[in-house]
């Protein structure tokens, strides 16, 4: 029995820093999650970057940029970096070179992609030998549902890849993770048992199914019912040992009863750095190019000054929790909420 990767209890596994963060010390980031590029080569129905991308047409951050972050997060002691959107990743060509950096200098790397990019051959094998997971977000298990949501015609591609993955994965005996993504909708929920047996079968390790956030009730009590249900089903049906399903029920119950927040701060923010493709830095992955909440330049100032400089002090003045959706920090801010003013029965365990 253990949690799985994606239980926010990880969190308590860093208790040095959260009790500082606590304070209103200035810390590093535990993570950080870097959008090198707003290229890509789809165009997803609810990409939450849409708007971000139409601002920042085809903009990368240079190879300069990130092999300096690579040494700055060496030092700075940054336990782990994950490359995601933004754009999709793997449009920056220094994408790849950058992993294989980190993973000289000793920092975990992961890498969230849609997976029609990876090539056989030298870069497949060095990606698995250098990141501790990589993710594909499809969505989907037919090529139709595929290009409705996605916009492109890449379901077999990808497929194909997932497979040629786990193959090379086995031959070079590398321990990275093979995770994919499918976030459910109203027109793509029908699919999740054909995507499991599809995607068991094509060798992956695990899969991760959460709702899709948008602001429309599309998540009825009646549907809320069939998924817990069958999301619990497909769990106890395919998994094993080598292959694990994990569905976020808490966002999919956030969805259906319009969540209302259980904390008065924001404070995870403190442990996530978003660097986005522009060169600047976010407050949070929910907010990319939202101006007040962004700050800082990589193209002007280092990423250590930029994070303990003043301007990001600024921004994070401005968070307004009310305008907040819910996010990956949910859970986090939570449990911060409750360690920063404990009730008055926390002695009662």
């Amino acid at each position: 029995m253990r949690f799985d990767v994606f239980n926010p209890y990880k969190m308590l596994a860093h208790t040095d820093k959260i009790s500082k963060i606590l304070k209103y010390e200035n810390e590093p980031p535990i993570s950080v999650s870097i959008d090198p590029t707003s290229k890509c080569n789809h165009n997803c129905m609810w990409c939450s970057s849409s708007g971000y991308r139409m601002d920042n047409k085809n903009v990368s951050l240079s190879p300069d940029i990130l092999r300096a972050l690579c040494n700055e997060f060496k030092d700075m002691g940054i336990e782990g970096v994950y490359f995601e959107g933004g754009g999709e990743p793997l449009c920056n060509l220094s994408t790849i070179h950058a992993i294989e950096n980190l993973k000289r200098l000793e920092i975990p790397t992961g890498l969230i992609t849609n997976g029609v990019l990876l090539k056989k051959g030298r870069d497949m094998d060095s990606l698995l030998e250098s990141c501790e997971f990589i993710r594909i977000s499809i969505d989907a298990a037919s090529a139709e549902t595929y290009y409705h949501i996605r916009g492109a015609n890449d379901f077999e591609t990808v497929r194909r890849n997932v497979e040629e993955l786990a193959r090379r994965k086995i031959n070079i005996k590398s321990s990275c993770e093979i995770g994919l993504s499918f976030l459910i909708y109203k027109n793509n929920y029908t699919e999740i048992e054909q995507f499991v047996r599809i995607f068991r079968d094509a060798g992956a390790n695990y899969i991760q199914f959460k709702p899709v956030i948008m602001n429309e009730d599309w998540l009825d009590d009646r549907l809320y019912d069939y998924l817990t249900y069958h999301l619990w089903m497909v769990e106890n049906k395919y998994a094993s040992p080598e292959f694990r399903v994990t569905a976020n029920i808490r966002r999919l119950r956030e969805v259906r009863d319009r969540y209302q927040r259980l904390y008065g701060e924001c404070l995870g923010h403190n442990l996530v750095a978003i660097i986005m493709s522009s060169g600047e830095l976010s407050i949070c992955c929910q907010h990319r190019g939202v101006k007040p909440l962004t700050f800082g330049n990589l193209r002007v100032n280092s990423f250590r000054e930029i994070w303990n400089g003043k301007a990001r002090q600024e921004a994070i003045k401005k968070i307004n929790l009310s305008r907040c959706p819910t996010c990956k920090y949910e859970s986090y801010n939570q449990m911060l909420w409750a360690m920063k003013y404990p009730n008055k029965h926390a002695c009662f365990l």
